[in-house]
């Protein structure tokens, strides 16, 4: 989140208030996209929501997905 200059905030807004939501069954993850264009992506362990790592909107437009 540092590195990307991206706050708490903004990934709570991902979080809650998602515009996209993208599952990538290859890795079992998330990815949940805010209006700002923040990508948080995350997994669910059990109980326990896990944040692998959030994304810019740079990052994010440079993923391919296989369909």
């Amino acid at each position: 989140m540092r590195e990307r200059k991206i706050g708490d905030n903004e990934v709570l807004n991902a979080l809650l208030n998602p515009v996209q939501i993208v599952y990538d069954s290859w890795n079992d993850v998330y990815i949940a996209v805010s209006i700002e264009g923040k990508a948080v992506v995350y997994a669910f362990r059990g109980s326990i929501v896990e944040i692998l790592t959030v994304l810019g909107k740079r990052e994010y437009e440079g993923i391919t997905f296989e369909v």
